[in-house]
């Protein structure tokens, strides 16, 4: 099978649509049931491709040219042959902020071949439009992706609209990790670590819910960012001003280092979940090693925000600093 993810994974990150979809025919002709096509060559191919920008192997433009790829395979893999509608009617939104909705996709369409009707919404959808939609919604599952666990706190936001309005509320996606600790913490009805085998709602749902605080520390963080990111930019102008001595589009690569770690803070801090900002400073260095930059202001910044959050959630603070004591990076600019 190795072999055979290999030639699908070439071919979709150089664009040929037609190659990638002769291997998943291919393999469809070979009586190779549509889900274990989607479970064992289109997932894992995604994975592979995004180690492969992580590693600096292939450029954003051919990460992004392979998602257009499998999304246009898997739109039309399993037509006419999901089974009929058995299970139930599930609405499949990504998180509030989460743009990756090519898990979702994937999800749905392994639902729908268990015998689901699933109506996908897409990426990134407000809370506030959730809301509308869901209002007038036909559904027994509201079913919530989130790939990156920054964007843990717009999945709470997701999670509480849903089930005020009545919805069992059943989330997913990498950024849950690997237990139900996360989700527990957003107030989901419950957890799905894979769609791959059949998906049985009623050994995924609690019985006890978390009724999450939205006016906690972690929200203040969200709703404060902006404010926070300049007062983090300050910091760095006093401590370390030759990382913005450039200007120009560099500054803007440092707003956007400082941003994502206030969101990983506020995540962090929502789970209670120092790992969060474990794994996102792993993962900066993981990147750092492979583009051979030092990024000193992503290093130094988990200072500039740890210095910043003292005042305002000290114990989000505390997680910012440990983190980065835990994952020692090359600070040098």
């Amino acid at each position: 099978m190795q072999q055979v993810l290999d030639r699908y994974t070439v071919a979709a990150l150089a664009g040929a649509r037609a190659s990638a979809a002769e291997v998943a025919t291919g393999l469809l002709s070979r009586d190779i049931a549509p889900e274990k096509i989607i479970g064992h060559l289109l997932a894992p191919s995604q994975v592979d491709v995004g180690n492969r920008w992580l590693e600096q192997s292939c450029s954003v433009g051919a990460e992004h040219t392979a998602t257009f790829v499998t999304e246009s395979i898997l739109a039309s893999l399993a037509v006419g042959l999901e089974p009929p509608v058995t299970e139930g009617r599930m609405i499949m939104v990504c998180a509030e902020g989460e743009w990756h909705g090519l898990p979702a996709r994937m999800a749905a369409e392994l639902l729908m071949l268990q015998g689901w009707r699933v109506t996908f919404l897409g990426p990134a959808t407000p809370a506030n439009h959730l809301r509308a939609y869901l209002a007038d919604a036909d559904a027994d599952v509201v079913g919530v992706s989130c790939s990156i666990a920054s964007n843990l706190p717009g999945a709470a936001r997701t999670v509480r609209v849903a089930r005020r309005l009545g919805f069992t509320t059943i989330v997913g996606g990498a950024a849950f990790g690997t237990s139900a600790t996360r989700a527990r913490a957003i107030g989901a009805d419950g957890w799905a670590s894979s769609v791959n085998t059949r998906f049985d709602l009623d050994s995924v749902v609690w019985r006890n819910v978390r009724e999450l605080d939205h006016d906690a520390e972690w929200a203040m963080i969200e709703h404060e960012r902006l404010e926070l990111t300049r007062q983090a930019m300050r910091w760095l102008s006093d401590h370390h001003p030759q990382i913005l001595a450039t200007g120009g589009s560099w500054l803007e690569h440092v707003v956007g280092d400082l941003d994502e770690i206030i969101r990983h803070a506020s995540a962090a801090l929502l789970c209670d979940d120092r790992s969060i900002l474990v794994e996102h400073r792993q993962w900066l260095g993981r990147l750092m090693v492979a583009s051979g930059l030092r990024d000193a202001a992503a290093t130094v910044g988990f200072d500039a925000v740890a210095s910043v959050l003292r005042h305002v959630s000290p114990n989000a603070s505390a997680m910012v600093s440990r983190a980065a004591a835990e994952v020692p990076l090359d600070r040098r600019p």
